[in-house]
This record gives C-alpha cells, structure tokens and sequence, in this order.
C-alpha cells in the first residue's frame, strides 16, 4: 500500500512538473506558416475532383500558405487556376506567386470579404487554407482528366 502511494505522489509530482511554466517543450511552429510545395487532386464526398495546393509533409496537406516570391510549384499552379476558372482573373497559369498573383488573389479575398463579410476573409494576397482556402471558390471536376469541365464552390474540409 505504501509503495502504491509513493508511486502515485511521483507520478503527481512528476506531472506538476511537466505542466510548470518555462518547463514544457516549445510548440510547434504554425503549420500556416509552412510553404505549399504541391497541388494535389483531391476526391470529395460527393465523388468530384478539386486540385489545391498542399503540402505533402503536413496532415492535413491544406495547412500551408503561398505568397509573392513562391515560384515554380505546382501549389501556385492550383492557386492560380483557380483565380483564372472561378474569379475570371487575366494571369498567367505558370506556377510562379508573382505581382500578378498576388493582385489577383488580392481581388478575390476582396470579392468574398464584400460579398461574404461574415467571413472576414484577409485581403493581404497570402493565401493560407485558415485566412483565405476554405473561403473563395474552387473549381470542381468530375473527372480529374477534364481540366476544361468544372463548376465553381467553396471547399471544405
């Protein structure tokens, strides 16, 4: 009885001491901060294809960000197909997060913070899933083999 005592003070205090200020490990960095480096084709429930940027360390691959001076990455490609198919955007589709991009994905953030206001969308031309990805519009496939074929909406996870 006396040994299952001690056992449980240590294990009180040994929790104590996990939970102290200063002495838990650091958190780790926010995964919005991490690049996209990849556009994935992503089936849905309801058996359509979108194509978003990810990143294929992270769970869920949609917690990342893009912003000017991402180039030659098939993130942007996603990105900026989307802006051109669901927002009418005149930009290049090259998979380079130029002045371009950025102007546009500004104007879309713009569009939906007018049209969506309770969504508070950020209209700083970053895009992340949290501030921007879930909020706009995206082109959906039923075949992922018919880029020309979609229909816009907004996404969710």
């Amino acid at each position: 009885m006396r040994s299952r005592t001690i056992a449980v003070v240590a294990a009180i205090i040994l929790g104590c001491q996990l939970l102290a200020p200063g002495t838990a490990a650091a958190a780790p960095a926010d995964t919005y901060d991490v690049r996209c480096n990849h556009g994935r084709w992503i089936r849905t429930s309801d058996y359509l294809w979108v194509f978003l940027p990810v990143n294929t360390g992270l769970d869920p691959q949609t917690s990342c960000t893009l912003r000017n001076g991402h180039n030659d990455n098939f993130g942007v490609v996603a990105l900026q197909n989307m802006l051109v198919k669901c927002y009418g955007q005149a930009i290049a589709v090259d998979g380079d997060f130029g002045p371009a991009t950025e102007q546009a994905l500004k104007r879309a953030q713009a569009w939906e913070f007018t049209v969506n206001a309770k969504w508070q969308v950020a209209t700083n031309g970053v895009y992340n899933w949290s501030a921007t990805g879930a909020y706009v519009m995206w082109p959906y496939h039923l075949r992922s083999d018919e880029p020309d074929r979609f229909d816009c909406r907004y996404k969710t996870r």
